[in-house]
């Protein structure tokens, strides 16, 4: 269990609020975390499975490359009640998951801000279930609610997205 913790991470590279590879049936709840680096993950997942994220408010902010929340090679998790904000120069995402199957967000909030901004991303993914969520996205150009890679059978049911784009 990760559990009631300030997470702060402020580095010049590469940053990991919490970082879980090859981890079963864990449980990370109500934690703040903020990570600022040129490459910046607020919760990092690879080759996760059974796994609870819920309560956390999660800040990633950087020059580039962005996540809130990146599940690699992973099924069978549950994001629920979370507060995501993305921010940064570039390229900056709430929830990214890759390779990743059987996943349930539901509850969460999740913000973007800035260039090439995605609020959900799902590449080679199946059987996400997406319920009761908003995503906003206010970015310059580039910007995504949601985008869809090689992406099958998942559901998106009462979700809110706005995106708002300035080309000031």
């Amino acid at each position: 269990y990760i559990r009631h913790n300030h997470i702060i991470t402020n580095g010049s590279g590469l940053d990991y609020g919490i970082n879980y590879v090859n981890s079963v049936g864990d449980v990370i709840y109500n934690n703040t975390i903020n990570t600022t680096s040129s490459v910046s993950y607020g919760i990092y997942l690879d080759n996760a499975s059974g796994m609870n994220l819920s309560s956390n408010s999660i800040m990633t902010n950087g020059s580039i490359y962005t996540h809130g929340v990146y599940v690699y090679d992973s099924e069978n998790n549950s994001f629920t009640n979370n507060q995501i904000d993305a921010r940064g120069s570039f390229y900056n995402h709430g929830y990214v998951a890759i390779n990743a199957t059987r996943v349930n967000i539901t509850s969460n909030r999740i913000t973007v801000t800035n260039l090439g901004g995605v609020g959900i991303s799902l590449n080679t993914t199946s059987y996400h279930t997406i319920l009761n969520s908003s995503v906003i996205v206010n970015s310059s150009a580039q910007n995504y609610g949601i985008l869809l890679t090689n992406a099958s059978h998942n559901n998106f049911t009462r979700v809110d997205i706005k995106t708002n784009q300035s080309n000031s």
